[in-house]
C-alpha cells in the first residue's frame, strides 16, 4: 500500500476488476497503444496496426478505489463503436473509468485518446452507478483527445444520481462531439455534486 501501476497491463487489470477499494499510484506515464500509429483526432490507425480496444461499462466491475497519478499521463485509450450494437442515448459508457461506484482520482492526465460510442464517453468517468460518487482533483485532458457520443464529457459524461461528488482544479483541451450533451461534465441527473 499503495499499489503501484507502472504499465498498461497493470492499469487495465485494476480498472477491469474494479479497484477493490484500494489505493493505487502511477509510477510512470502509461501507454495503452502505440501513440505514434493512430491519428487521435480521427481514430484512424496506420496501415497494418490494430489498436487495442478499451473496456466499455458492460465489461468492467464498477470502479471503487483511489488513483493518484503523481503527475503522469494515461495515453492511448481507444474505442471505436461496434456498428452491430444498438444503444439508446444513455445506455453504455466508455472512458478511462467506464463505470464508477466510488472513485477518487487526482494528479492525472489523459492524452492521445480516441473514444467513439453511441451513448456516453469521457476521458475520465463515462458513467456512474445509481448514487455512486467521484472526486476528480488536479486532472486534465490533453488536446489530442477526441470524444464522440450522444453525451461527451471531458471529465464526466453521465453521472446518474451521483452523490457527494466534485471536480476541482481540472481543465480540458479535448475535442468534444456530443450529439445531445457535451462539456467538462456533460450530463448530471438528480445529483448532489459540486
Amino acid at each position: 500500500d499503495p499499489f503501484e501501476i507502472s504499465n498498461g497491463s497493470e492499469l487495465a487489470y485494476v480498472i477491469k476488476e474494479g479497484g477493490e477499494g484500494k489505493y493505487y499510484e502511477l509510477t510512470k506515464d502509461i501507454y495503452l497503444n502505440d501513440v505514434s500509429k493512430v491519428d487521435w483526432l480521427t481514430g484512424t490507425p496506420d496501415a497494418g496496426y490494430t489498436p487495442i480496444s478499451w473496456y466499455g461499462d458492460w465489461a468492467v466491475t464498477p470502479f471503487n478505489g483511489t488513483i493518484n497519478g503523481n503527475g503522469h499521463t494515461v495515453n492511448g485509450i481507444y474505442y471505436e463503436k461496434e456498428p452491430q450494437k444498438q444503444y439508446t442515448d444513455y445506455y453504455g459508457g466508455v472512458g478511462l473509468f467506464s463505470k464508477v461506484e466510488n472513485l477518487t482520482v487526482k494528479n492525472l492526465a489523459v492524452d492521445n485518446s480516441y473514444i467513439h460510442q453511441e451513448a456516453s464517453v469521457s476521458a475520465f468517468v463515462a458513467s456512474t452507478v445509481a448514487e455512486g460518487s467521484f472526486k476528480i482533483d488536479s486532472c486534465y485532458v490533453g488536446e489530442k483527445v477526441y470524444l464522440k457520443a450522444a453525451t461527451a464529457g471531458a471529465l464526466t459524461a453521465y453521472a446518474y444520481k451521483a452523490v457527494n461528488s466534485s471536480i476541482t482544479n481540472c481543465y480540458s483541451l479535448a475535442t468534444l462531439d456530443g450529439v445531445n450533451y457535451s462539456g467538462l461534465s456533460a450530463f448530471n441527473w438528480f445529483n448532489s455534486s459540486t
